[in-house]
């Protein structure tokens, strides 16, 4: 695994972002915006790493997959979805970090999430 640089950037700017993804991927699909607005949630803290980040973005797909959160069953629109909704959700993931994140941390995230695969 390559060794990655622990940058923390502020969450304030990409937060918005993620809310309002669908004014900045312009063609992102319905799943894909339901999947970043839940992602939201995760995000908790005022600043993140990529490590931290990742592990959001891996809890929120793998919440949504399941249907569950822990022991309690999920509602939401994608929970159930075909396997090809969470395909094109995955292979969205550099585009999404991209957006969200200044260029430097963007990279050093999609590298991390590169060596985890």
């Amino acid at each position: 695994m390559p060794k990655i640089k622990r940058s923390l950037v502020s969450l304030q700017e990409p937060k918005k972002r993620l809310r309002e993804i669908d004014k900045y991927l312009l063609d992102a699909s319905e799943g894909l915006i339901l999947f970043v607005r839940y992602l939201d949630r995760f995000l908790t803290h005022p600043k993140i790493t990529p490590q931290g980040f990742l592990k959001a973005w891996n809890r929120a797909y793998n919440n949504l997959r399941r249907g569950r959160e822990g022991r309690r069953k999920i509602k939401h629109p994608l929970v159930g979805k075909s396997g090809l909704e969470f395909f094109l959700i995955v292979s969205s993931f550099k585009k999404v970090a991209g957006t969200i994140f200044p260029p430097e941390f963007a990279a050093q995230l999609y590298e991390l999430w590169v060596a985890e695969k």
